[in-house]
């Protein structure tokens, strides 16, 4: 005889489970295998983030773009969660980010946008980093690529000053 396993598919993250069934004896005989071992795999939907633009001029009109995939069934809503490293200041330099970003059914990405803020500081380039995070009731698995940078160019001017006469009297 067959004993057939049908999994129940759900949302929850979770390890992959393994099922070990194992005959006991009784009035029959058992074979040169007892036992039989199935892996139920987990099927929750692999995340990864990417930049879409490197860079981005403080003076830009247009946002840059952290592009968030998942891969897996896109039937349902997936909110992913995020932290944000940066040297720049959120508030003064971009526009604050959420934590979080709604890839919404049926779809496989969702943008992040970085609004930048002019100012009229000269100040180093500002990279802004962004990590994808994951907690105890997540619904999804980190892929391979969890982090992503976009760089903020300052655009002020370079004012640089020269001798004409390294002898002047």
């Amino acid at each position: 005889g067959q004993i057939a396993v049908t999994p129940i598919d759900d949302d929850i993250f979770e390890p992959d489970e393994t099922l070990i069934v194992t005959l006991s004896p009784g009035q029959y005989q058992i074979g040169a295998s007892g036992s039989a071992t199935v892996t139920l795999l987990d099927n929750e939907p692999v995340v990864t983030i990417r930049a879409e633009d490197a860079t981005i001029s403080e003076d830009a009109t247009e946002p840059a773009r952290f592009i968030v995939e998942r891969s897996g069934n896109p039937a349902y809503d997936l909110i992913v969660s995020y932290t944000v490293w940066t040297y720049a200041t959120a508030g003064t330099d971009y526009v604050q980010l959420t934590g979080t970003v709604k890839i919404n059914a049926n779809e496989t990405s969702a943008p992040i946008e970085l609004v930048v803020h002019e100012d009229d500081l000269a100040e180093y380039d500002e990279s802004v980093q962004i990590w994808i995070s994951s907690g105890a009731d997540c619904r999804y698995r980190l892929g391979p690529t969890t982090d992503a940078t976009i760089t903020i160019l300052d655009n002020e001017p370079v004012v640089t000053i020269e001798a004409t006469d390294s002898e002047a009297a």
